[in-house]
């Protein structure tokens, strides 16, 4: 996502929602003011938090919503699922980090 785009779509769907939801008469619903001003929010939001979404994992988000589904469907499941996600995290092969202390992977000469 591009961060400016992001945060501008943003700007614009609270000024739209503002101006909707207090001036009904513009031939447009108070809901649909309504609806621009919680999608604005969650998109700032969005943009706010962007920095810190990068250090996560790809399929974290897909997850979490296919997660969100089959809880909703069947809530039995949700812990199960919550603790699947847990321990996908935890052993992630895909994490780069600093080696480990004591670790035998040294960085080679170029001299």
């Amino acid at each position: 996502m591009h961060r400016p785009t992001v945060g501008l779509s943003a700007v614009v769907l609270l000024l739209l929602g503002g101006f909707f939801s207090f001036w009904p008469s513009a031939g447009i619903s108070v809901n649909f003011g309504n609806a621009c001003l919680r999608i604005g929010l969650i998109v700032g939001l969005i943009w706010f938090a962007q920095p810190q979404l990068k250090r996560y994992p790809a399929w974290l988000l897909p997850m979490s919503f296919v997660s969100l589904l089959i809880g909703l469907r069947w809530p039995k499941l949700l812990l199960w699922l919550i603790l699947a996600a847990i321990v996908m995290y935890v052993i992630d092969p895909h994490k780069r980090g600093k080696p480990a202390v004591g670790s035998t992977r040294r960085k080679r000469d170029n001299g």
